[in-house]
Parts: structure tokens; sequence; C-alpha cells
């Protein structure tokens, strides 16, 4: 099995520049074997971004996915911004 989700935030600055929450809600599709078939479904849920640099952010978020077993999925990422300058 595998899916693909396309999800749309709405980021709510919350701390001055060091701490946002949204909302989320989006689409979601997977592929099982020959035996289930593709399923369509909706993802709904919310995250928190928490900036530690300006360039490196904590992010976590709970969203729940219709598709299959109406499952809750948590996530943690650490994302590092790479700014590019070109003089």
């Amino acid at each position: 099995m595998f899916d693909v989700n396309a999800n749309f935030h709405y980021v709510i600055p919350v701390a001055a520049e060091k701490f946002n929450v949204y909302p989320l809600a989006g689409a979601n599709i997977a592929f099982f074997n020959h035996d289930i078939p593709t399923r369509i479904g909706l993802n709904l849920g919310g995250g928190l971004e928490f900036f530690i640099t300006d360039t490196v952010k904590i992010i976590g978020e709970a969203k729940y996915i219709t598709t299959f077993l109406l499952d809750w999925v948590l996530t943690l990422v650490v994302v590092l911004s790479i700014m590019w300058q070109v003089t």
C-alpha cells in the first residue's frame, strides 16, 4: 500500500515570529494491492511550528485520515531552511 496526500494549511502567528499554529484540511488517495480497491479520503487536523532560529523550525502535526481505518497520524519534523542569495 502507498498513499498520496495534499493538505492546505492556514498559518496563524501566535508569538512574535517564534510560534505558529495551523489547521489543515486536504485529500488523499490510497493504493492497495489488487484485493482491495483504491480509496479516496479526507485529511483533517492541525499543527504547530516552533522556530528555533531563523532557518530551523520544529513542526508537530496531528492528522485524521478517513481513507482506510479512520486513523490518526502524528508527525514530528525538523525543517532546515537554506537561503540562497544571488548577487
